[in-house]
C-alpha cells in the first residue's frame, strides 16, 4: 500500500544518509556498508578519507574517473591507482 511504500523509501533515505555519515568520519565503514547501497559518490569519499577502504569498493566503481576523484581529494592515494590509469592524461586532470 502507499504508506508502507513512503515509510521503505523514507526508510531507506536515512540509511543511506547514516552510511554517507559513517563514511565520512571513517572510510573504513564502508566495510559495512550493504553492496546495493554503494555509490560511486559514497566509495569516494570513503577511499578519500581511509585509503584502506578501497579494499571494499565494488570492483565495477574502479575505473580512472574513480581514481582521479580519489586522488583529487587525497594525493597519498596515487600509490594505490593501477599502472593502466596512470597516464599523462589522468596527471593532467588530476593536478590541473
Amino acid at each position: 500500500d502507499w504508506s508502507s511504500d513512503v515509510c521503505s523509501s523514507d526508510l531507506l533515505k536515512k540509511t543511506i544518509e547514516l552510511c554517507t555519515i559513517a563514511v565520512k568520519n571513517n572510510g573504513f565503514a564502508l566495510k559495512y556498508v550493504p553492496e546495493e547501497l554503494k555509490t560511486i559518490e559514497l566509495c569516494t569519499i570513503a577511499v578519500a578519507n581511509n585509503i584502506n577502504a578501497l579494499e571494499y569498493v565494488p570492483k565495477e566503481f574502479k575505473t580512472i574517473e574513480f581514481y582521479i576523484l580519489v586522488v583529487k581529494q587525497n594525493n597519498l592515494a596515487l600509490k594505490n591507482v593501477p599502472e593502466k590509469f596512470k597516464t599523462e592524461e589522468f596527471y593532467t586532470l588530476v593536478y590541473k
